[in-house]
């Protein structure tokens, strides 16, 4: 004879209580609201979000191309989260003065695919095809 098999529910605690795991309530937009706005010079906006409810918020810095960087503190850390901001865009200043530029018209330059003997070169040395993103010269420049 087979016992019926128990369900066990999860308890997942009070209803008010959020998870940084839980999906938003459906009554809520897919974006949190907005505690505070920066915007730099440059028109990128550092954004403040609450995050986990109450006692969490998300700094949220928006670039140009590049993927969005966050991070997350608590709610009594509003100057904390400004100096974290502050030292991204220290360090986005610095990849951008350390980007190769294009010898032809001075605009930044992506790295190439390799083709054919440009893979034993790249191999056996420091360097790599590069293209410019602006006039498509493509040469050698120097990595790193």
């Amino acid at each position: 004879m087979s016992t019926p098999n128990t369900v066990i529910t999860n308890d997942r605690g009070p209803a008010d209580e959020v998870t940084p795991s839980a999906a938003p309530p459906a009554n809520e937009t897919g974006r949190p609201k907005t505690v505070w706005t920066l915007t730099t010079q440059a028109g990128r906006s550092i954004e403040c979000f609450s995050l986990a409810g109450r006692d969490r918020i998300e700094v949220v810095v928006h670039y140009d191309r590049s993927p969005v960087i966050s991070q997350s503190f608590e709610v009594g850390e509003e100057d904390l989260a400004l100096i974290w901001a502050e030292q991204q865009r220290l360090l986005r200043l610095r990849e951008v003065a350390h980007r190769l530029r294009c010898p032809r018209c001075d605009e930044a330059m992506v790295r190439s695919r390799t083709r054919g003997y440009e893979y034993v070169v790249k191999l056996f040395t420091r360097r790599r095809p590069h293209r410019c993103t602006s006039c498509g010269w493509r040469g050698w420049r120097r990595d790193g």
